[in-house]
Parts: C-alpha cells; structure tokens; sequence
C-alpha cells in the first residue's frame, strides 16, 4: 500500500521517512532514487504505508487467483492488483499474502482527470468526508482512495 506524498518546503528524506514511520532506504527503493536526492518543493514522492485500520492480510490458497479474490471482497480486480502492487501477468502462489479491504470499506484508484467531487460522488460522500479519511489527498492518477462507512450506534 502506498500514499502520494507532496513535498513541501524544509521537507528532508528523515522527516518523511519518520512521519509515515518507513525508512529513507524504502522511500529511496520505492522513488528508484540512487545516491543523493534533492527534494524540491510541489513535486511528488510515492510512499509507502502501513495502514492496516482499511485492510485485512488475505492468505492465498490452492486454487485462488485474483479474480476471485477480489470477487469475494466485492473489489474490481484492477484495483487489487493495484493495492498489492502486482501486475496482471504475475502468479500468485499459495502461502503468499495479499492485502484485501476490510468489510464496509471501498476503495478507489484515481484515472486521469478526476476531481475530488467525482470521487465523492462515487463514494456518495461530501468532500469534506473524503478528505477526513483520506488525509493526504492530491488526485493524481493510480492514488489510491479509501472510504470506510462510520457505523452508527
């Protein structure tokens, strides 16, 4: 699972590898950085995150692929695919594990050109409400969206 991350002024590899709690090696591994990097302010760093309040650890079996996987957790595959960071072509083999929504929460992958109120209305959600559980939100394609319905008491 990843997040966009905008950079912003006085922005260091430390202090952002620290605030999304991973380590410069995996911010430099997952950007293809090699030696030093200069951060410039606007541009934008893929970071990884380990956020397991939206997803359950699904254990491939025998005879699973992700087609069904994702069939039985009400998610396109494409999208699947995309959480895990596979490609179509990839196997997948029993043992492995995959990251699955957990129950009551969708997820969207940004396309080209969408708006925050497009992927609202997809959720059938206010903005605001998007923007409250998706805290880092900047639409740029292949993000990553999540919205978990608050259950009522």
């Amino acid at each position: 699972m990843y997040r966009v991350y905008r950079i912003e002024e006085g922005d260091t590899m430390e202090k952002i590898a620290q605030r999304y709690q991973t380590s410069v090696e995996k911010l430099e591994e997952m950007n293809g950085i090699i030696g030093s990097y200069q951060l410039i302010p606007g541009n934008f760093l893929v970071v990884p995150i380990e956020d397991n309040q939206n997803f359950d650890t699904y254990i491939i079996q025998k005879g699973d692929n992700i087609y069904k996987i994702a069939q039985k957790h009400q998610v396109p595959s494409e999208t699947l695919l995309m959480i895990n960071g596979l490609e179509k072509e990839e196997y997948i083999y029993p043992g492995e594990q995959i990251l699955v929504p957990k129950e009551g929460v969708s997820v969207y992958v940004t396309k080209q050109a969408d708006t925050i109120g497009e992927i609202s209305k997809n959720f059938k959600v206010t903005p605001a409400e998007l923007f409250y559980q998706n805290e880092n939100l900047i639409v740029v394609p292949d993000q990553i969206v999540v919205y978990k319905k608050e259950q009522s008491f």
